[in-house]
């Protein structure tokens, strides 16, 4: 907790989201160090939390975690089950993976939703070029 995944935990809900009580967070790979420093800290500053993790095992250690919500997300219908545990939207989605699960959250952003962004876990191995994650080009010739 005292080492790098504690500090970008703390560095990217605090200093980049800046949660507030009642606010509702989606976290991926919430079980691991990232993911699970930043629902436990979440939780304690009063955020009503949602993680998101993949498999039985890692759905039932979000729950010994204390979160609000478990998702697996392998299951079926991940976009349904993620609608029906934030029904008022999503205020703060601390981005782990990408892929799938960014493409769930994303349209239950909130109006003015942070989104700190840790990683694409999902797409690193990728040979493709992905959709949407290119930043235009902002000069001419080298920058």
């Amino acid at each position: 907790m005292l080492g790098m995944p504690g500090f970008t935990a703390y560095a990217g809900l605090l200093q980049i989201a800046e949660p507030t009580a009642g606010e509702t967070l989606a976290v991926a790979a919430a079980t691991g160090p990232v993911g699970a420093a930043v629902g436990q800290i979440a939780k304690i500053l009063g955020c009503r939390t949602i993680g998101i993790a993949g498999g039985p095992r890692k759905v039932e250690h979000l729950q010994e975690l204390g979160f609000d919500v478990a998702l697996d997300h392998r299951a079926s219908d991940l976009d349904g089950l993620l609608r029906e545990a934030a029904p008022d939207g999503i205020d703060i989605y601390f981005e782990n993976v990408g892929g799938a699960v960014w493409d769930a959250v994303l349209p239950l952003l909130n109006t003015y939703a942070r989104v700190p962004v840790c990683g694409l876990a999902a797409t690193y191995n990728s040979l493709d070029r992905l959709p949407g994650l290119t930043v235009p080009r902002l000069c001419s010739g080298p920058c």
